[in-house]
């Protein structure tokens, strides 16, 4: 019987809090490579809306109503880089500015 079998078999809690030890440093490693990464190439966090969008997207949604388009969601979209119609759509409803 090799050690770690004997470690996993006689001695089971200290084998279990090793092994979620390692893996929570595993993860956090994880998230922390991939936090350098999106900031490398200047990207934040999904599903975050900045000041700056809202207030394109409640400037925009005031100016398209006037104009009367019929698919406001993805109208807003285009002046908004990285954002869906479905995620102004979203948002759209958090802000209370649409029906459910």
């Amino acid at each position: 019987m090799g050690r770690s079998q004997h470690v996993r078999h006689k001695h089971p809690v200290v084998a279990n809090a090793r092994r979620i030890a390692a893996r929570l440093e595993q993860i956090a490693k994880k998230r922390a490579n991939r936090a350098a990464a999106a900031e490398a190439i200047g990207q934040r966090r999904r599903g975050c809306w900045s000041d700056e969008e809202v207030a394109v997207l409640v400037e925009k949604e005031s100016e398209l109503k006037k104009t009367g388009v019929k698919q406001i969601n993805a109208a807003i979209a285009r002046f908004l880089p990285g954002k869906t119609a479905k995620q102004v759509g979203s948002k759209r409803a958090d802000l209370g500015r649409t029906p459910v």
